[in-house]
Order: C-alpha cells, then structure tokens, then sequence
C-alpha cells in the first residue's frame, strides 16, 4: 500500500487540516473559502481557485452561517470531503491543494492520538476506507506538505488535555514522516500551522493574545513539542466568528443549545489571508 500511495502522491502538494470532532473543522473550511474568494483573489489577481469535491458542502456551510446558524454535526457515518486548489496562472506556479476531511471522533484517535509505533500508524492510516482500492480515504496525511492543527477555544477549561492529545499528535505527524523519509535528525521537514478557532469565545485578556502567547502559557507541553521536533516553517494564527452575546462574555445561544451567528456575518478574514500567504511562502 505504501508504494501504490507514494507513487499517487509523489507530486502532491496538500494540507491536511487536522483536529477534533466539533473543533470548527467545518467553519474553518467555509470561512477559508469565503476569504479566498472575497478577499484573497481579488487582491491577488494572478491567482485561481478550484474546488475539485465539496464545492456544495462548503455553500451550504456558508449559506447556514449567513443565516446565523451554525452547520449541522457530521453525522457518525460520514466524512465531508473538502479539496481546493488555490495555483498561480504563471507558467512555474504551481498549486496548494487544501485538502479536508471532517472525520469523528473515533477516526480521529485511531489516527492522530493513539499511541502505536510506525509501522502500524501507517497501516492504520493507509487502510482507512480503502476497500478494493489500493489505498484508503486518509493516505493523503502521510504526504501533506503541511499540517494545520485546529485548537478549540470553546474548550478552554481542557486545554490541558487538548495539549496532552496534540502532543501525541506530533507524534503521529513525525512518524508518517519517518515512514516515506520525511524526518532529519528526528525533526519534521514540513512547515506546521497552529490555527485557533472561536477565539473570541476566550476572556477579553486571553483573546487579545497571540496564538504563540497562548501556546506557552496554557499549552507548554504541546508547544515545546512542536518546537523540539519541527525543522520547517512554524505560525500560530487566531480566528473567529463573531456570534451574538447577552453579556460581553456570554454567548447567546439558540433554543438547542447552539451559538447564535451574528447577521451580517463578521468573521477574521483578514487572519484567514494572512494564514493562505503563509502557507503559499511556506510550500514554495
């Protein structure tokens, strides 16, 4: 499996955006679409984008947003499948594949967060859904060209534990490394983001901090980490999407429990084009 996959991907050039059921995975991805569109190419002009799977996935998602509702959970039994490719119309430019797969909670520790050696990680990670085919939905990861690692600030209180599980995350990314020689010296070649998701879910202190601020403080186990294996371009970037409040620090929320999306939609687009000319410097 591994030489059918390394052959497939010896030209890729994708993202995997990486984090926990429930993290934003899903905002993020509409939210990234809507800048690049809105923002990002409009301002960049020698620039194309195309969606090449979930182009419906990502106008429902903003759709529901621009309604002041948050998307529906992936259901159990599904993974939304996102993949855009953002290239510059000049003859040596070359393409960012963003590629996306919302996945539950049970893939996700299987994956990324449960500890196993090498050799059984790659298996795991080839075998996922493959079928009758040569290899499985979730192969790309071990060939991303860079990695995007989402922090929920919703979930500040646990942070200790998002840290504990992200630890072992890097983990996972250095091994898929190992197994196609992607590590030097036991440090990771590939550019890593670190993307905080509803910051402005935090107290007025912390939100005003950087994600690299943030990191240290509240995450020193996950940041030393990063830093003690990663020889690659490393950021921290902070989003948001504005929801509606009853109070400065309380969110409103809806008659199911959800967050309440302002109208009209205010979000951190300029955080999301900052993050796209990042990664577009980072992979060239």
């Amino acid at each position: 499996m591994l030489q059918a996959a390394t052959e497939a991907y010896k030209d890729s050039r994708q993202i995997g955006i990486i984090g926990p059921p429930r993290c934003g995975k899903t905002v993020v991805a509409g939210l990234l679409y809507d800048a690049i569109v809105n923002k990002f190419l409009p301002d960049n002009p020698n620039y194309r984008l195309q969606v090449e799977n979930g182009l419906d996935f990502l106008q429902k998602t903003m759709l529901a947003l621009k309604k002041g509702e948050f998307p529906v959970k992936t259901p159990a039994e599904e993974i939304n499948k996102v993949e855009m490719v953002l290239s510059q119309e000049l003859a040596t430019g070359r393409g960012i594949e963003i590629k996306l797969h919302d996945v539950v909670g049970e893939v996700y520790k299987d994956l990324y967060i449960q500890e196993v050696d090498t050799n059984e990680r790659l298996y795991r990670t080839l075998e996922r859904g493959r079928g009758k085919k040569p290899f499985g939905d979730t192969g790309f990861l071990i060939y991303c060209k860079l990695y995007v690692i989402l922090v929920d600030c919703a979930e500040f209180q646990n942070w200790a534990q998002i840290s504990y599980d992200n630890v072992k995350l890097v983990t996972a990314i250095r091994q898929w490394k190992e197994g196609i020689k992607g590590v030097t010296g036991g440090k990771i070649k590939t550019p890593i983001a670190v993307m905080f998701a509803k910051i402005d879910l935090l107290d007025e202190e912390n939100r005003k901090k950087a994600g690299e601020d943030l990191m240290k403080e509240y995450m020193r186990e996950f940041y030393e980490q990063l830093k003690a294996t990663t020889d690659a371009p490393l950021d921290f970037f902070n989003t948001y999407l504005e929801i509606e409040r009853d109070s400065p620090n309380k969110p409103a929320l809806t008659e199911d429990g959800n967050f309440k999306v302002k109208n009209p939609i205010k979000y951190s687009q300029d955080e999301y084009v900052k993050f796209i000319s990042w990664v577009d410097r980072s992979m060239k």
